[in-house]
């Protein structure tokens, strides 16, 4: 018979055991945190939010980054009608960017040029060994992931560009009991 008692759920997949209460927090425009820069091609009609205290983390590890870099905000808040179709939402154990709690993140230079880190955003790095990266490319997503990690946000080792708070996926890895970041739904202005 099999033992269950020895069974293991890597910290990635815990989401699904973790429940959500919404905290009620606000989704902020990014237009108006001028220390944080946007990615020029974002659509105009669906402008970049994410939670108060997600932006108050990015905007920290903004500050843990050397003075050349900057981190680039790709994407945010994604309502469900804007959710279909989009190349995250082909991912598996992808929870969607509903909550206001995950942010698509780059780096980028002082001038706003974004900068290689070996793959682009939404393409997912090879389950196993680490694709084969310059040197240069390991530094960025180093920086990043040191950067954003100190700051308390969750990242996945396949997508090197997401990453998230109190959402399910952040609780699961950091071992909360529940997340404080349910579905936005109705409640989005």
């Amino acid at each position: 018979m099999y033992d269950t008692s020895r069974e293991t759920v890597t910290p990635l997949l815990r989401h699904w055991m973790v429940g959500a209460v919404e905290c009620g927090e606000p989704l902020i425009d990014l237009t108006a945190v001028p220390a944080l820069r946007l990615r020029p091609t974002r659509r105009a009609d669906l402008p970049v939010r994410l939670r108060l205290g997600v932006v108050d983390r990015i905007v920290a590890a903004q500050s843990l980054l050397p003075v050349h870099l900057r981190l680039l905000v790709v994407d945010g808040y994604r309502p469900a009608r804007a959710q279909a179709g989009h190349p995250e939402s082909a991912m598996p154990g992808n929870l969607g960017h509903h909550t206001g709690g995950e942010a698509d993140l780059t780096l980028c230079d002082p001038l706003g040029q974004e900068l290689w880190l070996g793959s682009a955003v939404y393409d997912i790095d090879p389950p196993g060994t680490p694709p084969e990266l310059t040197v240069g490319v390991q530094c960025r997503r180093l920086l990043l992931r040191r950067a954003l990690s100190t700051v308390g946000m969750v990242g996945s080792p396949r997508t090197w560009w997401h990453w998230c708070y109190g959402n399910r996926q952040w609780a699961g890895v950091a071992g909360a009991r529940t997340a404080p970041y349910h579905d936005v739904g109705t409640a989005e202005p």
